[in-house]
């Protein structure tokens, strides 16, 4: 992975990172609009190199706004076993969903990425990186 494509990468994880948190700490109007972090599920082993060596792992966090925590948990495991490559690849969604890649690097699998369709309804996934 080049050094623009570990930058993306990083930067990617720290967005969402940042979006969970600043959702979190926001005060929701309904339990459709907020964000939830759903827990951590085992998938296939990632890597990434950043500015301060390699991470690597198996875990990966899941999120949903508008679904439940089980649907995003169901969902996800077949989003990230489908060929990433570089951020913004389209991934085949389930039914009604919309579903891009976000970080890639050197993996060959969508170890990130996120999910939506219509009316605020979305989940997301990505190495859980502590």
């Amino acid at each position: 992975m080049n050094l623009t494509a570990a930058r993306a990468a990083v930067l990617a994880v720290a967005l969402a990172a940042a979006l969970l948190l600043a959702t979190a700490t926001a005060e929701a109007r309904s339990s459709e609009t907020a964000v939830v972090h759903c827990g951590v599920l085992v998938s296939v082993h990632w890597t990434l190199k950043t500015h301060t060596g390699m991470m690597s792992g198996d875990r990966y966090d899941v999120a949903q706004q508008g679904l439940t925590c089980a649907q995003a948990l169901k969902l996800a495991p077949a989003l990230i076993e489908q060929k990433g490559g570089e951020p913004g690849r389209t991934l085949r969604a389930p039914t009604g969903f919309h579903c891009l890649s976000t970080v890639g690097g050197n993996n060959p699998n969508a170890i990130s990425g996120v999910c939506y369709r219509s009316g605020r309804h979305s989940f997301s996934w990505g190495p859980k990186l502590r």
